[in-house]
């Protein structure tokens, strides 16, 4: 499955982190920070600020547990010890307030390292994510008490070859190193859920890229992150994606989906995947946002047009809110599409009376208008709204 994602701590550790010397903690987490071959930055052991993209941040936010210059927070300070004891500061990153302290170094550095007290989670990827890529896009054979994992599957990232996440044919863990030339991808469908730092996850994703585009396995169904600034993101611009819903992308050692980035599921391959990617359609849509690859040669052709027509139909009728307005208390009230197209050309005699549990949110209502209670207002009403 993948690696060490996030790293939480003991619950009177949270807060922001000091890293007064960080050039003194190489030798402490040079092991931590060299996972999957990964060189340690002189004097930038935990990579950079999530709000400037320097080098040394010196601050950590307790929710979604990125690095953050104190001088880029908010309110900003020149170093973490300058704030008072009593003073929050709010991450810019998931806008969580954290309590300003700071941490002696040598719990600050286990934490850094995910060593120690720290407490490791894997980001185990979901059940549903895995069933719904190895049977119903892959289209692979389930497991059998004979063959008790899925044949022509491998997982590159694996959590643990003893009590693998994903009972993939081939399985590589850290200590196998699933970047290793030697260890073949060829011939296997992947998916691939790896390590979410972006100094391992581009290595990944690089490897999936060249191993499809060279022809050497069918697809790879990629989990990372929506980092559209990333170089690794900008790589997959060509393949197809679906950006999940928070509620679909929970991973199985969470409780709740971790706050400060969103999970986006890529399906990569090369030829005759024309089915494939319709299978990935089928089964991954309903879980989020579907998103395909566009340049500005398909936005001028005739089948773009047809295809945002097509989606605005869809909208139109599946999710946008219709509003008719009663002409005896004046009113506005939900109404479905079906009930819309009824109403079209003739709305000047609509009261509420007419209103019916099957075609209202609001649910059904007595005959006699003056003896109801005051409906709920529900007029967040805006430009989209049909009015007739």
């Amino acid at each position: 499955d993948n690696s060490s994602k996030l790293v939480d701590g003991p619950a009177e550790a949270e807060g922001p982190i000091s890293a007064s010397n960080s050039s003194s903690a190489i030798t402490v987490v040079a092991a931590a920070a060299t996972v999957y071959g990964s060189e340690v930055v002189k004097g930038n052991p935990w990579g950079v600020c999530d709000v400037c993209r320097e080098e040394v941040p010196n601050m950590r936010c307790c929710s979604c547990r990125r690095w953050i210059h104190a001088l880029c927070c908010s309110p900003a300070a020149l170093a973490p010890d300058k704030y008072p004891a009593d003073k929050q500061w709010h991450c810019p990153a998931c806008g969580i307030a954290n309590q300003a302290k700071c941490l002696p170094e040598e719990e600050f550095l286990h934490q850094a390292a995910g060593v120690g007290s720290a407490a490791e989670r894997m980001g185990l990827t979901p059940d549903w994510i895995i069933t719904t890529a190895a049977f119903k896009v892959f289209q692979l054979p389930r497991p059998t008490p004979e063959h008790p994992y899925i044949a022509g599957l491998l997982d590159p990232a694996c959590n643990n070859k003893l009590d693998p996440n994903i009972p993939a044919e081939v399985l590589y863990d850290k200590k196998d190193d699933g970047l290793k030339p030697s260890n073949s991808w060829a011939g296997y469908h992947i998916i691939l859920n790896p390590d979410f730092r972006a100094q391992v996850q581009w290595k990944f994703v690089n490897r999936a890229i060249d191993e499809v585009e060279n022809g050497n396995v069918p697809a790879v169904l990629l989990i990372c992150r929506n980092s559209t600034d990333t170089a690794y993101f900008q790589r997959l611009r060509p393949y197809p994606r679906v950006l999940l819903r928070r509620s679909s992308a929970q991973f199985k050692d969470y409780d709740k989906s971790p706050i400060g980035f969103g999970v986006v599921v890529f399906c990569v391959a090369k030829s005759s995947c024309q089915e494939l990617y319709q299978r990935f359609y089928d089964g991954f849509a309903m879980f989020g946002e579907p998103n395909i690859p566009i340049d500005r040669d398909f936005m001028s052709s005739g089948p773009f047009l047809q295809l945002l027509d097509r989606l605005r139909r869809h909208a139109e009728q599946h999710a946008r809110d219709h509003w008719v307005q009663c002409s005896s208390c004046g009113v506005w009230r939900i109404i479905t599409y079906q009930q819309l197209h009824l109403l079209q050309g003739d709305a000047t005699d609509w009261t509420c009376s007419k209103l019916r549990y099957d075609f209202c949110s609001l649910g059904s209502l007595s005959s006699e208008i003056g003896s109801l209670h005051p409906v709920p207002t529900v007029l967040h009403v805006d430009q989209s709204r049909t009015a007739i």
